[in-house]
């Protein structure tokens, strides 16, 4: 009991720093990209409608996505689940819809940035630095740590998920087994 307490705090812990690391990379996703939003030559028409229809929607949905992540941590912890078993129904189906918004976000992210990243790729940024008064250098960056970060995080919310199931599971089969004697 006292070993699954633990697993189950670990997990917990895990599912805090996933939750926190995805919200940290929605915030900082379009640090790299934030001169686009002023562009209006003809010449970056391209860059700046990649920047207004691509990346603004996509960085707003692992944004809100992450948010509500974010929020789930406070409910593990109005609930106390982060301090006792998962061993009732109510409590294991809580963890559960904890984890989804981390889970989604990860396989949104992982669908949408191999696109985003040949999208940004295919586009000319030769007039970029005329128009902001500075040198931009493309960079991919934010969508490689985002596909490995996505990755991880995807694994460590299946873990949590496997991990919380077999606690439940296993605890439901031995207060059966109490109750039969």
């Amino acid at each position: 009991m006292k070993k699954e307490l633990y697993l189950q705090k670990i997990m917990f812990i895990v599912f805090i720093l996933s939750a926190i690391a995805v919200f940290i990379y929605a915030l900082g996703f379009m640090t790299n990209y934030e001169a686009f939003q002023y562009l209006e030559s003809r010449n970056n028409v391209l860059v700046a409608t990649f920047h207004h229809e691509k990346l603004i929607p996509f960085n707003n949905q692992i944004f809100y996505g992450s948010l509500i992540s974010v929020i789930m941590i406070v409910v593990i912890f109005i609930s106390k689940m982060n301090k006792r078993l998962v061993n009732k129904v109510l409590s294991y189906i809580l963890a559960l819809i904890c984890a989804i918004p981390v889970i989604v976000v990860s396989i949104l992210g992982l669908m949408q940035l191999p696109g985003l990243k040949t999208e940004y790729n295919n586009l000319d940024f030769s007039y970029v630095s005329e128009e902001i008064y500075a040198t931009y250098n493309p960079s991919t960056l934010a969508f490689d740590i985002g596909n490995v970060l996505y990755v991880i995080t995807l694994i460590l919310m299946i873990a949590y998920v496997v991990l919380l199931s077999i606690i439940y599971f296993k605890n439901k089969k031995n207060r059966e087994a109490n109750y039969a004697k």
